[in-house]
Formats: C-alpha cells, sequence, structure tokens
C-alpha cells in the first residue's frame, strides 16, 4: 500500500521520465491535482475538450501549472501553461504520481492480528489490526492484508497483491441440502488460488469449494463489496467493480471488466475481452470474445443500434 510523498521537481524532469514532449516553461510541480481544483506548482491532466476549455479558465488566474495533454490538443492551447503532450494523459499521470509522490507504507503486523501455525508468509508481508490468518495458507513477498480481513482454509496468495479491510477469503459458501425436514449444510474442503498483483476490495468475499478450486489469476482488480463464488475462475487481468456477484463455478476470461452490480448466473462461461454493463444480470454463456453486454437479461450491446438478442 501507498501514501502521499511530498515532492519537488519540475516539469522538464516530468517530460524526461515520460519521454514525452514538454511546451513552455520549465516550471516547479509540487503536487499532482484534479483539474477542478488545480493550484500554483501542480500537476494535472486534460482528455476531453470540455476539460481543455476549463483548463484555459484556471490558467487565467493561476500561474506556474503543468498540464498532461491529449496529443490532439497540441494546436489548441491558448494559456501560458506547461504542457506535456501524451496519447493517454490519465495514464501518464498516474504513472507520475505513483513515481514521485508516493511510497510504501512501512511493512508491519499487528499484534492484535491471529497468524495461524500453518501459515508461511513472504518477505515483506504486512497484516493489519484484528485480522485473523489460520490454515494452510502461504502468502507471497510484499503483499499487504488490511485490517479485520478473514483468511481461512487452504488458500494461496501470490505476491504484491493488496488485501484490504473487511474482506473475507475461504468463507463457507451458503449451499444446504434439503431432505423432507432435514437440511444439511455441504462442507466446504476445497482451495483458494489467488495469483500475483492481485487487488481485492473493501468486504469482498472468495468463497472457499466444495471439493475443487476457485481461481483468480494474476493482475485482477476486485472492487469492494463484490461476491466471488466457490469454484469460480477469474481469468487474468480482469476487472469486477463494485456490487458484482458471481455465482457458483463461473468462468470468467481474461481481460474482462464487469460494470457496477451486475451479476452473473451459476456456471456460466464469459469469453476473453468482454464487457458487462452495470446492473447487468447474464444468464446465457458468451462465447465470442471481445462483445459488450448489456440490460436485464443481458444482450449484445452495438453503439449504432438499439442492444440485440445474442
Amino acid at each position: 500500500m501507498l501514501k502521499f510523498r511530498s515532492n519537488s521537481l519540475t516539469s522538464d524532469e516530468i517530460a524526461e521520465y515520460l519521454q514525452l514532449e514538454v511546451v513552455g516553461n520549465s516550471v516547479i510541480v509540487t503536487r499532482p491535482m484534479s483539474l477542478e481544483s488545480v493550484l500554483q506548482d501542480s500537476l494535472c491532466y486534460v482528455e476531453t475538450l470540455p476539460e481543455l476549455e476549463l483548463l484555459d479558465t484556471r490558467l487565467s488566474k493561476t500561474s506556474n501549472v503543468t498540464a498532461i495533454c491529449q496529443l490532439e490538443f497540441k494546436n489548441k492551447m491558448t494559456g501560458q501553461g506547461t504542457f506535456i503532450f501524451s496519447p493517454n494523459p490519465r495514464f501518464d499521470f498516474y504513472r507520475v504520481l505513483t513515481e514521485f509522490f508516493t511510497e510504501e507504507m512501512p511493512h508491519f503486523v499487528s499484534p492484535s492480528a491471529y497468524v495461524g501455525p500453518q501459515v508461511k508468509l513472504g518477505h515483506n508481508v504486512s497484516i493489519g489490526l484484528n485480522s485473523v490468518i489460520d490454515g494452510q495458507i502461504h502468502v507471497g513477498y510484499n503483499t499487504f492484508i488490511g485490517n479485520n480481513v478473514s483468511i481461512k482454509g487452504i488458500v494461496s496468495i501470490g505476491s504484491n497483491c493488496v488485501i484490504n479491510d473487511g474482506a473475507i477469503i475461504g468463507g463457507e459458501g451458503f449451499e444446504f441440502i434439503k431432505d423432507g425436514s432435514r437440511c444439511i449444510h455441504v462442507p466446504k474442503l476445497g482451495r483458494i488460488q489467488i495469483g500475483d498483483r492481485v487487488w481485492i476490495g473493501n468486504s469482498s468475499t472468495v468463497e472457499r469449494p466444495t471439493l475443487d478450486e476457485t481461481i483468480i489469476e494474476s493482475d485482477v482488480k476486485i472492487d469492494d463489496l463484490v461476491h466471488v463464488g466457490e469454484s469460480s475462475t477469474i481469468g487474468a487481468a480482469s476487472q469486477l467493480t463494485a456490487g458484482t456477484v458471481l455465482a457458483k463455478a463461473v468462468k470468467l476470461g481474461k481481460n474482462c471488466f464487469l460494470g457496477v452490480n451486475c451479476s452473473v448466473k451459476q456456471r456460466i462461461q464469459i469469453a476473453d475481452d468482454t464487457t458487462i454493463g452495470m446492473g447487468a444480470v447474464v444468464i446465457r454463456d458468451v462465447v465470442q470474445p471481445g462483445h459488450t453486454f448489456a440490460g436485464v437479461p443481458s444482450r449484445i450491446f452495438q453503439r449504432s443500434a438499439e442492444p440485440v438478442s445474442k
């Protein structure tokens, strides 16, 4: 995890780091700021024409502002600021913020955390207040585990991961079998595997499977309040935003994006590079990669027309 670090450098140094062209005087940069609140000696970014108009307004009142701007705006700049032209201003802005204005928080295991006797922790693992890590668990190096986290069962977590406050990994899922009036809970004895550079948000849950594996591949990013059902697989570099629910045994491909509050029925398979829109409900397999789905139930979405049947 990172925290803010004070720093002072020049716009020329930033352009050199990004290997991009800079136009205007070299000025001091002491803080990254949003375009709406830029002050003297700050760095911001501009992606759209309305943002460019707002920047012009800000530059009439504030001096020594450096802006990372879209390449296509190079001939439209009218203010007296300093401009770095980029094909992806937002991405480059956060590269600069991460490189020059953040630092890692110190690594520690809180005295109030419980770490069971079978747990193996890599180098530089942090565990926050009141967290419980108990079971056959291996955690790779430089992984941050927040406050009030519960990790139980047979779990492998890679390196450079972030498990945020209140997350539950390895909880026993909701599955009961009835025989007349008799009801038993299905025991959960399987494994959970989490790759490297995975982010799991606050109060999200990853269920322990009955007998198989729940798999989260490397570079997956999971927002707050997300539920990953047992025996599901999330492909590498996919992103699940807040409120997403994956039911049991969902197979999500690589580089997928699931919008806020979408739901995926049990045993559904979703192809690589799929986008699922906000609030969508997926009840059929998505077999062709690279499409966007939206609606309830979800249907393939075309920008030039109304949503049509899959």
